[in-house]
């Protein structure tokens, strides 16, 4: 656009300048025809030329030159004009001369007849041409930057078109989770496009994906399944065993029995991070719950548990009872405020945990901080992976499954979980229902 305009411009300013000259060279002409058929030189005759030219110029002034080189008329005009003798050689020798100066042109051609030799000067400016010409200027400047505002916005307007289908297959894609990956996109365009093709084959792999995922459940699902008996029948024998063991085999069946323990206890994790992931539509089994008392119930067991452990439970801004009712499973949410509260206690200086139940947005908020080591920033958004363990809990026991546990009883219960570091500096684990 803007080089159609400048070529545009240029030959315009090519025409004008063309056009001036030859209405230069026109008036050159005449004079020094008249003069050829005159007698006479004088001021006066060629004043009267002037007078019955038909063009008039702008800031005119007309020269005449004798083949000596030598100025016999001066039009007298206030315009200076630049010659030289060399100029008026190059002239002579080449018949003609056309320049352009800012403030005015000049045209002077040499002009011979009968033996007389004349040369004849005219320069003025191009008042209304260029008058033209800026006009012309503002006209192309303002259809450029029409023209430019007009491609962009229909430029914007095609874009958006065309990538509408691109927008419609990622709100589709944004609503595929873990526990929907057999839901098909359902979009399709009017043509067997890029976009359609696109669809068709990520819904194929979706399934894929879900086959891969089903397959990796079961197999889980089952292993700690058939895991469970014979671990059962061996945890029964060690307890037989140890009520009959002397004193030197004592502390190994002893040493031997909290293994197993352990190994039943994730054998169980496993088995509900399993069931958790089956159930896409969520615990069916739910009721009216009154979330502080499930806290305080679980803050008792926990404290019962082991007498180191220190729980501060706070209640702040509520107006009634019933802003403390959720909609859940009460065995579910106990099992995630407990893993929760244990941790918290667990990775405590002090094995203190503070809860904080609050409402934030008119959301029913829980806080469980405490002020051990936090964990590291590039290690935080992988907390709620399946044993995964942060670098401040290696030292403890555990698998690292409790928190995954955590995210997936949240999500059934349509609250959210996350972790912070609050303004304390202290570690924060916080679901909002």
């Amino acid at each position: 656009m803007t080089g159609v305009s400048l070529v545009t411009y240029y030959f315009i300013g090519q025409y004008r300048e063309n056009e001036f000259m030859q209405q230069l060279e026109q008036k050159a002409f005449t004079i020094a025809d008249i003069l050829f058929q005159s007698n006479e030189t004088g001021v006066g005759f060629v004043d009267e030329i002037e007078k019955n030219t038909k063009n008039d110029f702008h800031e005119e002034r007309i020269l005449v030159f004798n083949e000596k080189h030598k100025l016999i008329y001066n039009s007298g005009s206030n315009l200076p004009v630049e010659y030289s003798e060399a100029m008026l050689s190059k002239v002579e020798k080449n018949k003609a001369f056309r320049k352009q100066f800012p403030e005015y042109e000049i045209f002077a051609k040499s002009y011979e007849e009968k033996g007389k030799k004349l040369i004849v000067m005219i320069s003025a400016y191009d008042k209304y041409g260029m008058a033209t010409l800026n006009r012309m200027q503002y006209i192309l400047l303002f259809s450029t930057v029409l023209g430019i505002s007009f491609l962009i916005f229909f430029s914007f307007i095609i874009v958006e078109k065309s990538l509408l289908p691109i927008y419609l297959l990622n709100d589709e894609m944004e609503d595929i989770t873990e526990n929907n990956l057999r839901k098909e996109i359902a979009f399709q365009s009017r043509n067997n496009d890029e976009v359609t093709r696109l669809s068709t084959s990520y819904n194929k792999m979706l399934l894929r994906l879900a086959d891969a995922f089903e397959n990796q459940k079961l197999f889980v699902q089952h292993a700690s399944h058939e895991l469970r008996t014979p671990l059962s029948v061996m945890l029964l024998e060690l307890d037989n065993a140890l009520v009959s063991a002397d004193d030197v085999s004592k502390p190994v069946l002893i040493s031997l029995k909290e293994e197993l323990l352990k190994l039943i206890d994730l054998t169980n994790s496993l088995l509900l991070l399993s069931k958790l992931a089956n159930e896409r539509k969520g615990v069916t089994a739910l009721a009216e719950v009154r979330i502080d008392e499930v806290l305080f119930d679980i803050a008792e067991e926990v404290m019962s548990h082991d007498s180191k452990n220190k729980i501060k439970i706070e209640l702040n801004g509520f107006e009634n009872e019933e802003m403390l009712h959720v909609n859940g499973n009460p065995i579910l949410l106990k099992i995630m405020f407990r893993n929760l509260i244990e941790n918290a206690c667990k990775y405590a200086q002090d094995n203190t945990a503070i809860i904080r139940i609050t409402l934030h947005t008119s959301k029913l908020a829980i806080h469980i901080s405490n002020d051990g080591q936090t964990i590291a920033i590039s290690e935080q958004p992988q907390i709620f992976n399946p044993l995964f363990r942060a670098s401040n809990s290696v030292e403890s026991k555990g698998f690292g499954v409790g928190l995954s546990i955590v995210k997936r009883i949240a999500e059934y219960h349509r609250a959210a979980v996350d972790y912070t570091i609050n303004e304390k500096g202290e570690n924060q684990f916080s679901v909002l229902f």
